[in-house]
């Protein structure tokens, strides 16, 4: 009975990618946070920097997760790299959209 107990829980799996945003949802996030983050340098900046940094959080959330021992190796295994190169890459152009808009409010002020 104990072999039967310490055997038969290597055996299952777990669907992790129901629990985890989709690819098109993941950038609708970067696009809203993109060009929030974009725009919240011309105009007012804390009503628009507060999506950004949402959506930065969000990412950052989903990083974890990815880099977490037991439940990144499930989000390998179900989406594959190119959903973890997907995160990767959302996180990056949240940054450069906010980025872009601070140099582009700095040089408009010059």
């Amino acid at each position: 009975m104990l072999l039967l107990m310490i055997v038969v829980p290597s055996f299952c799996s777990a669907e992790v990618m129901d629990k985890e945003p989709a690819l098109s949802t993941l950038w609708v996030v970067v696009a809203i946070g993109a060009m929030s983050g974009f725009f919240a340098f011309k105009s007012r900046w804390l009503v628009l920097f507060v999506p950004s940094v949402m959506t930065l959080f969000f990412l950052l959330a989903m990083t974890v997760e990815i880099n977490n021992f037991d439940i990144g190796k499930a989000i390998r295994a179900e989406a594959g790299e190119f959903y973890v190169a997907s995160v990767y890459l959302a996180l990056l152009l949240i940054l450069i959209g906010n980025l872009a808009g601070y140099v582009t409010r700095k040089r408009s002020r010059k």
